[in-house]
């Protein structure tokens, strides 16, 4: 008959506690790379995120057409006049190139050139350009109502001054963030229409 001692006890007592201690330590070990490897994950998830919004935000929408080489020139010259003032950028509108066109396309066919009446275009502003058919590029066109600037005199905006600047001031009136134009020709002449939203030409506001 074997019988078990203080020491026997004591000792049984010591390895029982240390295999509890190596459990333990296996634990938070695992729990440790466990932890590591979920933040890994959230990291991973995180960028993946990042990057797939930025590449939704930097990707023209499948719906959207592409600009036309007209569309692409037109904007560009307003936009060139706008950046070299400090001025933001405008953007292109299909919805008012497309007002536009109504009106280009009335001139054209009726010879006549003057503005639309302000009921056929609620919250827009209008600049109007006309010319030898095929005789001048859209940045020419543009360049005629920049021109004006040469007889501006920077202040509050009034339309009867001693020249003639509304083209110019609403080319960069600074409020205005869209543009849509459109070109016909009738009658040996091309006819720009451009259309601004918010308009611009404010009485007594400045331009920018």
């Amino acid at each position: 008959m074997c019988e078990t001692g203080p020491r026997d006890k004591v000792k049984s007592k010591s390895v029982y506690q240390a295999l509890r201690e190596t459990k333990s330590m296996r634990f938070e070990m695992i729990s440790r790379v466990m932890d590591q490897w979920r933040e890994k994950m959230r990291s991973a998830a995180a960028i993946a995120i990042s990057v797939l919004v930025a590449s939704l935000m930097a990707t023209p929408s499948s719906g959207a057409a592409p600009l036309s080489d007209f569309a692409k020139r037109i904007l560009a010259a307003h936009n060139g006049e706008r950046v070299a003032l400090g001025i933001p950028r405008l953007a292109w509108s299909e919805t008012l190139a497309a007002h536009a066109a109504v009106w280009a396309d009335a001139l054209a066919k009726s010879g006549k050139f003057q503005h639309s009446p302000a009921s056929m275009r609620p919250g827009e502003g209008e600049n109007l350009w006309i010319g030898t058919a095929g005789a001048y590029e859209p940045e020419e066109m543009v360049k005629a109502w920049a021109d004006e600037q040469e007889f501006f005199q920077y202040g509050p905006f009034a339309p009867d001054g001693p020249h003639v600047v509304g083209h110019f001031t609403q080319v960069v009136w600074r409020t205005t963030t869209e543009l849509g134009c459109a070109e016909a020709t009738g009658n040996g002449a091309d006819v720009l229409v451009c259309r601004y939203s918010p308009p611009g030409n404010m009485i007594g506001e400045k331009p920018y």
